[in-house]
Order: structure tokens, then sequence, then C-alpha cells
């Protein structure tokens, strides 16, 4: 037999909201909380939402991650070598001592 499921929202005063717990309710019958002003709260549970919505948010902190990760690489230079700097500063003064 077929059953729709929700999601109680009441949360000021229903302990299946607060604790996210899902209602399966029966084909033909009405929806039911623990209390009987949860009526009124009940929402439909959308089938694969949750799914799209974690692939969003792993793509968004991957993007995040490598714009910071340009962003460092690109402000941050690397560190200088000191042979190469020593052979400019000789090449243009020549006076200066070894």
């Amino acid at each position: 037999m077929n059953s729709t499921k929700y999601h109680c929202t009441n949360f000021a005063a229903c302990d299946r909201a607060l604790g996210k717990q899902v209602v399966e309710v029966a084909e033909g019958e009405e929806p039911d909380c623990e209390n009987a002003g949860c009526r009124k709260y009940l929402i439909p549970v959308k089938e694969g939402a949750t799914s799209k919505g974690l692939a969003r948010k792993v793509g968004l902190i991957a993007a995040c991650v490598a714009v910071l990760g340009g962003t460092v690489f690109f402000i941050f230079p690397s560190s200088p070598n000191p042979e190469a700097a020593n052979a400019a500063l000789t090449e243009y003064f020549p006076e200066l001592p070894q």
C-alpha cells in the first residue's frame, strides 16, 4: 500500500518536528502527527531533494577552495633564491665585495 511522507514544522510544540522525524501516512488517511494542532504544520517530503542539495553544497565548497587556493598562490610569491639574487647583484654592481 502506498504512503505519503510528511515533515512536521511545529517546532514549538512537537517532538517529531524537533527530531526531524518523518511521519508516514497511508493512502486515503488524513495526515496526523503527535499533537492535534500539528495537522496544519505537516508538509510533504520531496523525494530526491536531499541528494541534489548535498551535491550543490559539495560543488560550492570545491569552488571556494579552488578560488582561495588560486588567490593564495598568486598573492604570496615563492621564496627567493639567494644564489640568483647574488648573481644579479654582482652583475649590476661589480664593485661589491664577494
